[in-house]
């Protein structure tokens, strides 16, 4: 599979170059300043900041003019990892002598002397002294043939300015983030030769894991990638034990390992502007990275990854197959306002997944869903119990639906989620919310099923009880166990709003949707009848004979409808419209006479 999507990779990369990466290449925050050669010796131009705002997601300095100047230096020059610095105490951040990347705290905490400095150029001029082991030694010695030796002259000249000018620069010392030079020729295309050959100098004998690990086959020389992977004894799932003595998981030549090192900067542009979701389409041999809320723009087929940044590299978090993914859903999804909320609650038509998704993150969600699929449990920023457990519980599931159109069981899922849901938010006395999460339940069980079962639901529902209660107390009866539950819930909305506590929905709903029979479900409406209607059969006629039906009707089915004691809970109570007309026909009444 990865070797697949690196191989849509490497044919982008030759039509387009380095400009593949470096049009997406997002330096770390910080601030640059490029020193050019002048016939005087080095001057330092105007510095800038290079930051990405997370939250508007815009590229602060993009619009620089120096800004592509600066992405080039800055790729060729960065560390592999920070195992595999230059710099033995890891001060400085850079891996050529034409460039020093520093963090601005390591200067203002004194952390940077001249003798790192030093240290620093010293290992440059003459990296032998770094690479002290067989194999990493005779890598070198390689690349050196191949470029020669460093510009020591060039290379003292750029010591001797940093060393005169470092703690004196006129820049902001209190950000966190980074200072980064970048000394430039005054031949453009020899300045940039140059980085490259110096990148090549130190990405030949770091590019691999560990050169304890490579062999010699043929003259050539494989490795284990250093691309998420490592072989150590906190990781013994990744040796191959099957290869006997040889125990590496997969080995690549030096071409090989570069492209795939070029693949995963590629994937670190994608995830250093938020694009966290990547197709690999195998038919197009094309790559779209998404941020959270955007959709494809056409169906793809290959291969989806989710990736999330962790440090200095890219952490593939999900890698799977995708047989045909579109972002349009396969039927139109139809959300319908069951229960009256609000005028801005209304019946609306979805076509994209991303607007479904949508949907169903702030509604069951709360919004904490997409932007914690893949968020470890013990970091998330949850307070609400119910809330969290739920959406651990959906999201890889949810996740799959959604991105790569695997749809086990997610009927099944959002049918268990929404019900808890619907339950917390009414138990907590969030009624508006409660009532949005019903109607999102009740659309997608109608979604699901493609049959239109709840349309027109609660308005049956809420006729048949008006209907009803305006006969004499021997003359009707419930014609169906959905009828009965409805009724149940809006004689519990009636007690309810007898009560003069505080804080009541929750002692008063609760025990109704944890009940396991229908005897108990009696038995608390008779304490409650007892408790708050005990002037209920002399004044109110229309609730003493909604009440008389309930408790004599035996339900067909011995499962309970927690959902529609819910519903008839929230809509609007049937019993307090049909009193409210008759105060207003005796006042007519009495006002006539």
């Amino acid at each position: 599979m990865l070797k697949d999507c690196i191989e849509i990779f490497r044919e982008n990369f030759k039509q387009e170059g380095e400009a593949y990466i470096l049009d997406n290449y997002v330096p770390k925050d910080g601030t640059y300043i490029i020193v050019r050669k002048t016939a005087d010796g080095f001057r330092a131009e105007e510095p800038f900041d290079i930051r990405y705002d997370k939250k508007s997601k815009t590229l602060m300095g993009r619009d620089h003019s120096q800004f592509r100047e600066v992405c080039f230096f800055d790729y060729y020059s960065k560390l592999i990892e920070m195992n595999k610095p230059m710099d033995s105490g890891k001060i400085i951040h850079s891996n050529n002598y034409l460039s020093f990347a520093v963090k601005k705290e390591s200067v203002k905490a004194g952390k940077l002397k001249e003798e790192i400095i030093e240290g620093y150029f010293q290992t440059l001029e003459d990296p032998t002294q770094k690479y002290k082991k067989a194999k990493s030694r005779a890598l070198y010695m390689e690349v050196e043939q191949d470029l020669g030796t460093v510009d020591t002259q060039l290379l003292n000249e750029i010591k001797g300015w940093i060393i005169e000018h470092i703690f004196s620069l006129d820049i902001d010392w209190e950000k966190k983030d980074y200072l980064k030079l970048y000394f430039a020729l005054e031949d453009p295309i020899r300045t940039k030769e140059l980085y490259k050959q110096e990148s090549k100098r130190y990405n030949t004998v770091n590019i691999y894991n560990n050169n304890d690990f490579n062999l010699e086959i043929d003259e050539t020389t494989f490795g284990l990638p250093n691309d998420n992977m490592g072989m150590n004894s906190k990781k013994p799932y990744l040796a191959n034990r099957k290869r006997g003595p040889i125990e590496l998981p997969y080995l690549l030549n030096r071409e090989e390992v570069l492209m795939q090192a070029q693949f995963f900067d590629y994937l670190m542009c994608m995830v250093s502007v938020g694009k966290y979701d990547i197709y690999f389409d195998t038919t197009k041999q094309t790559i779209k990275g998404l941020r959270p809320g955007e959709s494809l723009d056409r169906a793809t087929t290959g291969y989806y990854m989710r990736l999330r940044k962790e440090k200095n590299e890219v952490a593939i978090l999900d890698f799977q197959t995708v047989a045909y993914h579109s972002p349009n859903l396969e039927r139109p999804f139809s959300y319908k306002a069951f229960l009256k909320v609000d005028e801005k609650d209304e019946d609306c038509r979805i076509n994209q997944r991303n607007d479904l998704e949508a949907l169903i993150d702030e509604i069951l969600f709360n919004n904490c869903l997409r932007s914690n699929y893949f968020t470890d449990p013990g970091d998330l920023m949850i307070k609400d119990g119910v809330l969290s457990n739920n959406l651990l519980m959906a999201r890889e599931r949810l996740h799959s639906w959604l991105y790569t159109k695997d749809g086990t069981d997610v009927a099944a899922l959002l049918d268990r989620v929404s019900e808890e849901m619907i339950y917390h938010s009414i138990t907590e006395g969030f009624f508006k919310k409660a009532k949005k999460q019903l109607n999102l339940r009740w659309s997608l069980h109608d979604y699901f099923t493609e049959k239109d079962e709840m349309e027109g639901t609660m308005e049956k529902l809420e006729n048949v009880i008006k209907e009803l209660v305006r006969k004499k107390a021997g003359e009707w009866d419930f014609t169906s166990d959905e009828e009965y539950y409805f009724a149940v819930g809006q004689l519990v909305s009636y007690f309810m709003a007898k009560s003069k506590a505080a804080k009541k929905s929750r002692s008063f709903i609760h025990p109704f949707i944890n009940m396991n029979n229908d005897r108990q479900i009696k038995q608390e409406l008779i304490r409650l009848l007892e408790k708050y209607g005990y002037n209920m059969l002399i004044g109110e006629i229309y609730a003493s004979r909604l009440f008389s039906r309930v408790v004599r009707y035996e339900p067909i089915s011995p499962d309970i409808n927690r959902i529609l004691i819910a519903a008839g809970f929230m809509e609007d109570n049937v019993l307090f419209e049909k009193q409210d007309k008759e105060k207003k026909n005796e006042a007519k009444t009495e006002g006539g006479k």
